[in-house]
């Protein structure tokens, strides 16, 4: 039996607010501790319009396709997702342990849906070197990515180049 505070703990681990022309997302969002997913695809977001998320130690994975206006991913991006986990969560978190043993837990961003935006250049991606722990990133539809198809590199060319870009 789940208790009220596991419901609402569970009722705010994500954020869906795709499909609704929003240029930013509420910075209210940094008042939820425990979010883990953000779906903000289908908006007209942009890198002003990205509150600083940095507080938000769960927070793991974000959806933002079809934003053609990002352009950019704004400085704090590098730091989304790892905020240290409090003392009481240190041992009994998930993330980084989910089949049985003990294992510290990952921090960080690691399912970065970029999708169809506006991404024409590395430099507007530069934020996602400080992101060590992605797993899963999409960045299909964007120029920066269809550029880098086309010049024979693909992914490992994509790496370097961002991770050489100074912050």
């Amino acid at each position: 039996m789940h208790s009220d505070r596991s419901l609402e703990t569970n009722l705010a681990s994500f954020a869906v607010v795709s499909n609704n022309q929003l240029t930013s997302l509420p910075s209210t969002l940094t008042s939820l501790p425990s979010l883990k997913k953000i779906s903000a695809s289908h908006n007209l977001l942009t890198s002003s319009g990205l509150p600083n998320l940095s507080s938000l130690s769960h927070l793991h994975e974000l959806r933002f396709s079809n934003n053609p206006t990002l352009t950019s991913l704004p400085s704090h991006f590098g730091q989304w997702g790892k905020q240290p986990l409090p003392p009481s969560e240190t041992d009994n978190e998930e993330r980084g342990g989910r089949r049985g043993g003990k294992q510290k837990a990952k921090q960080g961003i690691e399912i970065l849906d970029l999708t169809a935006c506006g991404f024409e250049n590395w430099f507007g991606l530069k934020a996602i070197a400080q992101q060590d722990g992605i797993v899963n990133l999409g960045l299909k539809g964007n120029k920066v990515a269809e550029d880098a198809m086309t010049s024979g590199g693909g992914f490992e060319e994509f790496k370097s180049k961002v991770s050489r870009r100074p912050l």
